[in-house]
């Protein structure tokens, strides 16, 4: 007998605390609450059983406002960044990052000139010079003749 009074009262404590995670305002706490009194018998198992079901009915309310409030916020942030920042919209829209910094810490380059051996530089101050020298020569001043230019 003292085992079981000692599992009722460690049971008690249990619903107690299960009890106090489910206070709110309203009138529906007590509608929610499980009873201790006459525990472990078939009329309180029923019970537990609606008891336990409200509980998750609330908890589902809960997650369900959680989420609805989350997808609210999005909407007005996206809102809010149409209305405010056109660039990062767009930016957005079209799956662009503007922001990207392209590093060049390698380049192939030719061991002389004619040759077409190549080796791969990785000391800073000569893939800067190789790159710059590679820039250097595709955007250069062309020499355009306008005069001899057939129109289409």
């Amino acid at each position: 007998m003292i085992a079981n009074e000692d599992a009722k009262f460690r049971w008690t404590i249990k619903i107690a605390k299960y009890n106090q995670d489910y206070v709110t305002s309203n009138d529906n706490n007590n509608k929610c609450n499980i009873a201790t009194h006459d525990m472990f018998s078939e009329e309180w198992f029923d019970n537990l059983k609606t008891k336990v079901n409200c509980h998750l009915r609330a908890d589902y309310k809960k997650y369900k406002a959680a989420k609805t409030k989350s997808i609210k916020d999005k909407i007005d942030k996206r809102v809010e960044i149409t209305r405010e920042d056109q660039t990062t919209w767009l930016s957005n829209i079209l799956d662009r990052n503007t922001h990207t910094n392209i590093i060049i810490d390698k380049v192939l380059v030719n061991e002389e000139s004619g040759i077409t051996t190549k080796r791969l530089a990785t000391e800073p101050s000569e893939v800067k010079n190789a790159v710059d020298n590679d820039f250097t020569k595709m955007f250069r001043k062309r020499n355009t003749l306008l005069d001899i230019l057939t129109l289409l």
